[in-house]
């Protein structure tokens, strides 16, 4: 009897695992690298993408759409080019200071630990 071990992942998924059904959880792109590595003899590298799941775990988990929401409604209107600069300038440091949730960084490690064992051998 063979047992075989799957981890299920809920934050990143392996581009050898999506398909062009994928798009509303991994975007068009990682859809589309998915397609080619399944359905063609194009050498496409291993990768994973983080899922749309991924993406809202940070940014709820460090309250992102209430700062985004809030450096947005201080914009006057699609003509204040300055609030514009100012509060998407905001939003970028705002991410770019933000920390991962625990389950998301472990399974972000695990996938590229993952990808790493296989690119070596």
């Amino acid at each position: 009897c063979l047992f075989f071990w799957v981890i299920v992942l809920k934050y990143v998924k392996f581009l050898r695992e999506i398909t062009k059904d994928d798009v509303p959880l991994v975007g068009g792109k990682a859809a589309n690298l998915g397609e080619m590595i399944q359905k063609t003899k194009v050498p496409v590298p291993s990768g994973f993408a983080i899922t749309a799941i991924g993406y809202w775990a940070f940014i709820k988990y460090n309250h992102l759409d209430e700062i985004i929401k809030g450096k947005i409604s201080q914009i006057k209107s699609a003509d204040d080019i300055e609030g514009i600069k100012k509060a998407g300038k905001e939003i970028r440091e705002a991410i770019l200071n933000s920390v991962f949730p625990e389950e998301l960084e472990k399974e972000i490690i695990e996938a590229y630990n993952d990808l790493a064992e296989k690119v070596e051998t």
